[in-house]
């Protein structure tokens, strides 16, 4: 019983095997002279020529010299999707990259800093202190501005009881004088508001230094 080339597939890669060696003798000269491009083509199979055509470029490719050496890989063009995926992935590390190094720099400063998580404190307390101690004069400015409001409003009524017309600089004085109150009011509340975030940030470091000087085995 006779046999055919289609019908086995050891035979048919030969065949094709044989064909892409004569056809690489045939162009023997370009080959030796120019690079060649490896790709793979729409049905799977490896091609090896002196071009490549646009639509397998993208797909990646391979550039070898005439001895079969490898000079350079291309690899295949990214979608749209996969360079935005790409571009986001390396942002994000880029971003864990720098907070690394911030922290790593903080936990420097706060090793130089201190020696002993009751340093933290004792440094908490001074700054406390300090706050407080602006809030205590901001009152006291607001208790001398009342004093000088119930003295305009003394004259007022005084004015008012002759039945005269009250004088515009009167007038004009208390609602600057409310003004001002108002405004020692929001500064008292903004020192207030940075008291807690004072004593969480000497605490967060305090923690943070009992971790790095082995007293907590856990850091934030």
């Amino acid at each position: 019983m006779g046999s055919s080339a289609s019908g086995h597939p050891g035979l048919r890669r030969s065949v094709v095997e044989s064909a892409i060696v004569l056809l690489l003798v045939g162009f023997a000269p370009a080959i030796l002279a120019a690079e060649l491009f490896r790709y793979r083509n729409s049905d799977g199979v490896i091609v090896l020529a002196n071009t490549i055509p646009a639509e397998y470029a993208r797909n990646g490719y391979t550039v070898i010299d005439h001895r079969g050496r490898v000079l350079r890989v291309v690899p295949r063009q990214l979608s749209g999707a996969e360079l935005e995926a790409r571009a986001e992935a390396e942002a994000a590390e880029q971003a864990a990259q720098a907070e690394r190094l911030a922290r790593r720099r903080a936990d420097e400063e706060l090793l130089r800093l201190y020696s002993t998580p009751e340093d933290v404190d004792r440094a908490m307390e001074r700054k406390l202190a300090s706050i407080e101690g602006a809030i205590d004069t901001v009152k006291a400015n607001i208790q001398r501005l009342r004093t000088q409001k119930r003295n305009l409003q003394a004259q007022a009524a005084e004015i008012e009881r002759s039945g005269q017309g009250l004088p515009q600089n009167i007038l004009s004085g208390i609602r600057s004088i409310d003004d001002q109150i108002a405004e020692k009011e929001r500064e008292i509340e903004a020192r207030q508001t940075e008291v807690l975030a004072t004593r969480a940030e000497y605490e967060k470091d305090r923690d943070r230094l009992s971790y790095l000087l082995g007293l907590s085995i856990t850091g934030i």
